[in-house]
């Protein structure tokens, strides 16, 4: 019934009026029509009421929740009866259930939105409800490998059924009779798929339930992930599978070799002893559907004999040559085989090819190894060849050899031959241009003057040849002469030339004394002949043109006065010596002049010329006969002025043009070598050179710089004291000095002859004993000197061929 309550304000009344509305057999709805109405909470407000629609089943089963509905906004109630049972409820949608069976009543009443009461009255029927409701697929397989399944349905008070693949049960089937077993076609493929169905009677209807079944129709994929190579020389073979299935998964992984049956194998498998030749493993997989991949094949070989190698060329052992070429081959299973390792002398296996060589940079013994490989990687037994190298020939020397000139004509010679290598096969000997001829050590020949050269050749086994050779010249016109060395210092003549000048008369009362006091005893043992001319190069009296002045042992200003008699020379041997020196050239007429003395007959020259003196000097018999020709020759000049007075060069010192030749130094030193061109000649002496300062130099002085003598003691080589230092000793010593390291002159019986041609004389020293520095022997004409001077006791034997 429903019953229409309008607002009191209006006072109209609507008498109640029952509707009883059986909606379908799973629920009820009432609706009515839109209409326009005066709001009962707020009159003279209009509004449109919603529908008054309700939802309530017509039948649900024991103790199942079913829902009622009512569009209704406040003051919803529900109200069912059942005999003596009420159950009331609140609220528009109300989820219940019902036990006891049978017809109940039921009410409801609601305010809508525009604060009217509606209320209806429904019934509802309690069925027995349809259990055991169930549904399997294959008899609940997990998976299928067809659309096409078997399905096994059970629903406990149902008489029909609606199997259908659409999750709702709404759709893609139809109401058919209960079956407890049908077959049906699954909705999708290869996926995991789901059928449902529902159950009714004429009472009541099931909910929709459902199984699910993996359709997989696709075979697993099965493949080789690990194999052994395609020719192994391993008779063991491992194998790995791969195998893959994305729906049902994999079942089983099946595997066989050759005609063996399939086995199950699992991801991995080992074969065995496996006999050479070819085999073939066979795998499949299935699925957990029923699904079986086809078999798939790997074949492979097995060969585990080992090739051979041979060596079919190389060298000669011994031999001479040091490229060394090998040929080599190999066979498998009477195939030729194409790879090869080589090894020489211990050295790492490298692959090579046939031919192959080496190039042999040590003599020796040597062994070259190779080994080959076939294509399944079996080395072969290494083939080896050993030989020895030698490319040196044999060590000639020869040991007994005439010198070189020889003035014999009978003439041996010894000598040794050996071999590090093979051994000696042959030695011979040649003289000049004769015939090689077989020879022993010692052999000996008689030769005439000339030159000639004996030959040794030695040949080794493999032909190696080693040779001596000697040249060397016979002529018995060779002189040997031993020269004994006494003194270490030789034999030396000194020349002093002194300016007697008047200027020079403080110099030489004072300081040419005090500064030569100790030079004899600085000449050392020398063997010198000390002689003493002046400046004065013209004049007839016994201090002048290069005449030697009398020894005297006392300075004294008259001529003929303390003489040392008969002497023109100072020797060792000369008692005084170094007093003898120093009165000697402190010269008397220089003194005189100074003194005015009545004993003065021989006054002083002033024109000064030191090298016109000692021209005029050498070319006088009686200074012949002082010089000796095995001595060293010294000229010692004292002057406190320059060659003519320093008149002869300009302010810088060179040489005036038209300044006579017997004033200049070349001249002295060219006469000198053309009279004895086997002399040592040095020029030394006392005077102011270019540049020297001293107290004995003062601008009020007289002492004058010698630009001539400095060049001449410059270009013989000489030691230089300067005047100026009247004080300095030490200077005039150092000239002592040099004259006693002067080299003594020996003389040779001949002047020797240059036999080999380089513009030299040939004569050879040999010392006894062997002194312990380097000696050189200087032939000049028939003089010889030695620099340095051997030491005292040393005997010096000298070979040379005269004329």
């Amino acid at each position: 019934m429903r019953h229409i309550l309008f607002n009191s304000a209006v006072k109209t009344m609507v008498p109640f009026f029952s509707i009883a509305l059986l909606l379908s057999a799973c629920d009820r709805q009432v609706q009515f029509g839109s209409k326009i109405e005066q709001s009962a909470g707020n009159p003279g407000v209009e509004c449109t009421p919603l529908d008054p629609a309700f939802s309530v089943p017509s039948a649900v089963q024991q103790d199942q929740n079913f829902t009622m509905a009512f569009q209704r906004d406040t003051n919803v109630v529900w109200i069912l009866k059942k005999g003596a049972t009420t159950l009331t409820f609140q609220g528009a949608t109300v989820t219940t259930s019902l036990h006891e069976l049978g017809d109940w009543l039921g009410s409801v009443t609601g305010v809508d939105n525009c604060g009217n009461s509606d209320f209806f009255e429904f019934s509802l029927r309690v069925a027995e409800p349809i259990k055991g409701l169930s549904i399997t697929i294959n008899n609940n397989d997990l998976f299928t490998k067809t659309t096409n399944v078997g399905l096994q349905l059970s629903a406990t008070g149902a008489n029909q059924m609606y199997v259908t693949n659409d999750p709702q049960c709404s759709g893609g089937g139809s109401w058919e009779s209960f079956k407890a077993s049908r077959t049906w076609t699954l909705g999708h493929r290869n996926q995991l798929t789901h059928v449902f169905v529902k159950f009714k009677n004429a009472d009541v209807e099931s909910p929709c339930i459902s199984d699910d079944i993996t359709e997989d129709d696709l075979p697993p994929v099965a493949a080789f992930a690990t194999t052994p190579p395609a020719l192994s020389n391993s008779s063991t073979a491992n194998f790995d599978f791969n195998v893959t299935d994305n729906l049902s998964g994999v079942k089983s992984i099946y595997c066989k070799i050759d005609q063996k049956p399939f086995q199950i194998c699992g991801a991995h498998k080992t074969f065995s002893s496996l006999a050479d030749g070819q085999h073939t493993v066979s795998l499949y997989a299935d699925d957990n559907a029923g699904n079986a991949s086809q078999p798939i094949d790997f074949t492979f070989n097995i060969d585990t004999v080992a090739p051979s190698v041979r060596i079919t060329q190389h060298p000669d052992d011994p031999t001479n040559k040091s490229l060394a070429h090998f040929e080599f081959v190999g066979e498998d299973n009477g195939q030729p085989i194409n790879y090869f390792e080589c090894s020489l002398d211990g050295a790492p296996f490298v692959q090579c090819p046939s031919p192959k060589e080496y190039q042999i940079t040590r003599d020796g013994r040597h062994t070259f190894k190779v080994k080959g490989r076939d294509n399944a990687h079996n080395y072969s037994q290494e083939a080896s060849f050993s030989w020895t190298v030698d490319t040196q020939g044999p060590t000639v020397i020869i040991t007994q050899k005439p010198v070189d000139p020889s003035k014999d004509h009978d003439t041996t010679f010894a000598f040794t031959v050996t071999d590090a290598g093979v051994g000696v096969k042959s030695v011979q000997c040649q003289i000049d241009s004769n015939a090689l001829v077989d020879c022993t050590s010692p052999v000996s020949y008689n030769l005439p003057n000339g030159q000639h050269t004996f030959k040794v050749v030695a040949t080794d086994l493999v032909d190696n040849t080693g040779s001596a050779n000697y040249t060397w010249m016979i002529n018995d016109k060779i002189h040997d002469q031993d020269i004994p060395i006494t003194d270490d210092n030789g034999k030396a003549d000194i020349m002093f030339v002194v300016n007697n000048s008047s200027s020079m008369f403080g110099l030489l009362r004072d300081s040419i004394p005090y500064r030569f006091q100790n030079f004899v005893s600085k000449l050392g043992s020398t063997d010198y002949k000390a002689m003493i001319i002046t400046s004065d190069a013209t004049g007839d009296r016994e201090f002048q043109s290069g005449r030697l002045n009398k020894i005297l042992y006392r300075a004294v200003p008259a001529s003929g006065l303390a003489l040392v008699p008969y002497q023109y020379s100072i020797t060792p041997m000369m008692d005084n010596a170094s007093r003898n020196l120093l009165a000697t050239i402190m010269r008397p007429e220089a003194i005189c002049v100074q003194t005015g003395t009545h004993l003065c007959p021989n006054p002083a020259h002033g024109y000064q010329e030191a090298i016109h003196a000692t021209l005029k000097s050498i070319e006088r018999p009686d200074t012949l006969t002082e010089l000796r020709d095995d001595a060293t020759f010294n000229l010692v000049i004292i002057s406190d002025n320059d060659e003519g007075n320093g008149n002869l060069v300009d302010r810088q010192g060179n040489i005036l043009p038209g300044t006579p030749a017997y004033n200049q130094p070349q001249t002295i030193i060219s006469s000198i070598q053309q009279k004895w061109p086997q002399k040592q000649f040095k020029v030394h002496g006392v005077y102011q050179a270019p540049g020297d300062r001293g107290p004995g130099c003062t601008a009020s002085s007289s002492v004058r710089v010698a630009h001539i003598y400095d060049k001449l003691v410059k270009a013989t080589g000489g030691v230089h004291a300067n005047i100026c230092n009247d004080s300095n000793r030490a200077e005039v010593e150092a000239i002592a000095q040099a004259i006693q390291r002067a080299p003594s002159v020996f003389q040779l019986s001949c002047v020797p002859v240059d036999t080999n041609g380089d513009g030299k004389p040939d004569v050879t020293a040999t010392f006894d004993p062997q002194p312990p520095t380097s000696i050189q022997t200087i032939v000049n004409g028939n003089a010889v000197t030695f620099n340095p001077m051997p030491p005292a006791g040393t005997t010096v034997h000298l070979r040379y061929t005269c004329p």
